[in-house]
């Protein structure tokens, strides 16, 4: 990641979130009357990087990969910002989610060497987030990015993560992703994954009941994440990944005018000149990656 040499653990295990498509939600089902959010005291994991980093003293950065760090209680995490900066020094990266970052945690996290964060917005529609489990006004997931924003001059660009494909969203969905995309502060990077109805989690079992699974195999095992429907809104998706296209061109892009001409009969030699570019500048981009690599 990032180009350099990182160390990945866990502070906690479990998330303050039941989303309808995480396993974190069967788990909840699995263990009703037991605790599904439990965090490591600050000492214990403080004296674990401590040993790694006298160790592997060529590590860059840590990787703290608990579905969502900013779930600890305020002392707590403002407790492991102190000791952090004081006998660990190094930069670090952590997930969270909109609903669970504050300023105050933000601002102490970046002061005590925060590298880079990535936040789960899922989807732009408020209508797909109750889906999800999400419930969260538009609102909400602006102000945090607002609040990221204010950082950033001092952390990478932050990496946002999007859901796509999902049978039930209708186009009107998708383009408010998109309407949320085109309003997030710059600078940022999206990734974006197509759902997957994993086994066991109460979206799979609505989307089993609605009959939207006919072959689990395909749908599910081999399915990955990581490969885009063919679709205009993907397209301008896989475009604003980067955080680079420019907001106003989005806009008009998303208008309504724009939307029904691109799905037109009219504009398919267009949409397939606009997919072999982009799928050459992908191929360009890997071969610039893969040179820099074999020169270092």
């Amino acid at each position: 990641m990032f180009g350099k040499v990182g160390y990945q653990t866990m502070t906690g295990r479990g998330c303050p979130h039941s989303c309808s498509y995480c396993g974190n939600s069967f788990y909840r089902g699995l263990y009703p009357k037991q605790r599904f959010v439990r965090h490591r005291s600050v000492e214990h994991v403080i004296s674990e990087l401590e040993s790694v980093k006298a160790h592997y003293p060529f590590l860059d950065f840590f990787w703290f990969s608990d579905d969502s760090f900013f779930g600890r209680p305020l002392p707590d995490l403002l407790h492991f910002c102190v000791e952090y900066k004081r006998r660990i020094a190094a930069p670090f990266y952590v997930l969270g989610s909109p609903a669970t970052i504050t300023e105050e945690k933000y601002a102490a996290l970046v002061d005590a060497g925060l590298l880079c964060i990535q936040m789960g917005i899922e989807h732009g529609s408020e209508r797909m987030r109750r889906l999800f489990n999400r419930p969260m006004k538009t609102e909400r997931i602006l102000k945090t990015a607002g609040i990221i924003a204010k950082y950033a001059h001092r952390t990478a660009p932050p990496q946002y993560d999007l859901l796509c494909d999902i049978p039930y969203e209708t186009r009107q969905d998708q383009l408010e992703t998109l309407r949320l995309v085109s309003q997030l502060p710059k600078p940022y990077r999206l990734q974006v994954f197509s759902v997957v109805f994993y086994p066991g989690t109460s979206l799979y079992a609505a989307a089993l009941a609605d009959n939207l699974i006919v072959d689990e195999k395909s749908q599910i095992y081999d399915h990955m994440f990581s490969v885009r429907r063919d679709s205009y809104e993907n397209t301008l998706l896989s475009l604003s990944r980067s955080g680079q296209f420019p907001h106003p061109l989005l806009k008009l892009l998303i208008h309504p005018a724009a939307v029904d001409l691109a799905h037109s009969r009219a504009s398919r030699p267009l949409s397939k000149l606009v997919k072999t570019g982009l799928s050459g500048a992908r191929k360009w981009r890997r071969w610039k990656r893969q040179r820099r690599k074999r020169q270092t």
